[in-house]
């Protein structure tokens, strides 16, 4: 069963910043399976759809935008994506070893 990565469903904080959004600008690999939805949460806020790009194939890598209204302090984002089949990324973190990394990608950032 192919698993999608924690390590590759990453956000890059530092893309674009103003004072009024935070604009992400990540990509996901789907390894052996499309992907069919990104979503990210800011704080243990409610999970927000990211747009995704028409990837060139089922094995390449899938960009995704998210913006979000920018508010100073420490936040933390986490992304969790879904299988083209609607599998939802397994949450519950696990090594790479021996079946692959499992877990959703969390960063905690000051502003």
């Amino acid at each position: 069963m192919p698993r999608i990565s924690l390590a590759s469903a990453h956000i890059d904080l530092d893309s674009l910043r103003s004072d009024e959004a935070l604009r992400f600008q990540a990509r996901r690999q789907a390894d052996a399976c499309a992907l069919s939805r990104v979503e990210l949460q800011v704080d243990d806020g409610p999970w927000q759809e990211a747009a995704l790009r028409t990837p060139l194939s089922d094995l390449t890598w899938v960009v995704w935008r998210y913006e979000w209204p920018f508010d100073d302090g420490k936040h933390t984002f986490r992304v969790r994506c879904y299988e083209g089949n609607g599998t939802l990324q397994i949450a519950s973190p696990s090594p790479v070893e021996p079946s692959g990394a499992t877990g959703l990608y969390s960063r905690t950032e000051m502003f």
